[in-house]
């Protein structure tokens, strides 16, 4: 494989990389056998690396195709974040709303399940279930929980 000493930052005048001789300058090409990881942020590769060598990909089959980008968890934290919702049909489908009983007779909608609107009675609530999915989502945003 083939690297490239760069700087380690912007601006930098050295590249804080050392060999046998001494340092070695920014812009040195360099045959080697293995990635110097050692050496990380101070070289590119620029032929022969494959850095997915030996690397298996892990798949989650029940999510099928996903579109880069149509994910709402961090890569960091795999928590939710931003406002794309998680759905049945995996990341990025719609919100899962549901009718859920409070007592006394009182019913919520939830979200995924949180509660997301106010309460209603039952009678309220007829049909519901029967909306199509952008309609649900009208609903829920025209009767915020209090």
């Amino acid at each position: 494989m083939r690297i490239r000493i760069k700087a380690p930052y912007e601006g930098a005048q050295s590249s804080g990389v050392y060999g046998q001789d001494g340092e070695i300058p920014i812009g040195t090409e360099i045959d080697v056998k293995d990635e110097p990881t050692g050496w990380a942020g101070r070289y590119e590769v620029i032929s022969g690396g494959d850095s997915d060598e030996g690397k298996t990909p892990v798949l989650n089959p029940e999510l099928g195709e996903v579109e880069v980008g149509a994910t709402n968890e961090s890569g960091r934290t795999g928590e939710p974040v931003g406002d794309v919702p998680v759905g049945p049909g995996g990341v990025g489908g719609p919100a899962v709303y549901a009718v859920k009983e409070k007592g006394s007779g009182w019913l919520v909608i939830t979200k995924d399940g949180e509660e997301a609107t106010k309460s209603f009675r039952k009678s309220e609530l007829d049909g519901f279930d029967a909306m199509s999915d952008e309609d649900k989502a009208d609903f829920v945003k025209a009767n915020p929980k209090d």
